[in-house]
């Protein structure tokens, strides 16, 4: 089986964006605000300086 790795673009954010929530939910975390628009915010910003590049394996 080949693992394929491909850039988070934006077209994918919002599968990254509810992959994070979920891992934040399996350590334990609880949900009092929705994360979704500053997460959001987050990614689009630094992934437009630069700053956060990730990939997902599919």
């Amino acid at each position: 089986m080949d693992i394929i790795y491909k850039r988070l673009t934006e077209n994918k954010l919002d599968t990254f964006i509810q992959m994070r929530i979920n891992q934040l939910h399996e350590e334990g975390a609880t949900e009092e605000i929705d994360l979704v628009p500053n997460l959001e915010d987050y990614y689009n910003r630094h992934m437009a300086d630069g700053t956060f590049v990730s990939s997902l394996k599919y």
